[in-house]
């Protein structure tokens, strides 16, 4: 695996080197923080906006915001808003002084992606997908661990790290994968604090086939806090597309998986 990993990112770098920009309808190349932005708004904001902001679900904390000020959802991103005093659920900070895992920089490339959303001159690149590589585990439903790795990592990943080892911060925190309740967790969310209920039952997205096969797949890992090479199904999230949408989706993503391993 890890030489596979290493022929990746070697094959990345190659087509940094040789791409060109990829064009958009209207002959316009894509910008290089619009193409990171796409990268990181798929890792930390997909899972409760949608891809172009419309939301991908009714309950609470799975906002739309396709009409906003960049400034303003600067901020938020940034430091985090509660929309509902009422209850517990919150969208965290992502900013690096309110505790979370972007920079300036970063956060920048994401409202650059959102920009393009209600420019009719510019076109949206397609968000990274998840593509997936069996580990050293051997699991007998694969199909439905391969399934739960994706929807593991379209909605739990940009909070909960690589393999459900968190991101070293307090409101994004490790899996406990052999703990038998977090299903049930991620289905209500109750016991989560801040995380919304990820159930289609409860507002979210997830259908009971998502939920039994993200459960698949968490059984999969063998995690502890702190340790540095679990394995189980290892996780690549690429973007799917023509020369530079890849280059430098992929080859920023790769960066940021060998500098949080």
């Amino acid at each position: 695996m890890r030489s596979i990993l290493a022929l990746l990112v070697v094959g990345i770098g190659i087509m940094m080197m040789i791409a060109s920009p990829t064009r958009a309808q209207e002959g316009e190349p894509f910008e290089e923080d619009v193409l990171r932005g796409a990268v990181l708004y798929a890792q930390y904001c997909n899972a409760c906006h949608g891809a172009q902001g419309e939301a991908i679900a009714p309950g609470e904390g799975f906002t739309a915001i396709t009409d906003y000020d960049p400034n303003f959802v600067k901020g938020r991103i940034t430091n985090g808003y509660d929309s509902n005093i009422e209850n517990d659920i919150a969208m965290p900070g992502y900013g690096e002084d309110a505790g979370g895992p972007l920079s300036t920089a970063q956060i920048d490339d994401i409202i650059a992606y959102m920009e393009t959303w209600n420019n009719p001159r510019a076109e949206t690149p397609a968000l990274p997908e998840p593509n997936i590589e069996p580990g050293p585990i051997e699991v007998a439903d694969i199909e439905s661990a391969e399934h739960g790795a994706v929807v593991f990592a379209e909605n739990c990943l940009g909070c909960h790290g690589v393999e459900a080892r968190g991101l070293d911060l307090e409101n994004f925190p490790s899996f406990a994968p052999d703990d038998p309740d977090v299903i049930s967790l991620v289905n209500t969310g109750d016991g989560h604090g801040i995380v919304p209920a990820f159930g289609e039952t409860n507002g979210g997205p997830l259908s009971e086939d998502d939920l039994a096969d993200l459960g698949i797949y968490l059984r999969t890992l063998e995690v502890e806090a702190g340790e540095e090479n679990p394995e189980g199904v290892d996780i690549l999230i690429i973007v799917l597309g023509l020369g530079a949408v890849l280059a430098v989706g992929g080859a920023y993503l790769a960066a940021s998986r060998r500098s949080a391993a």
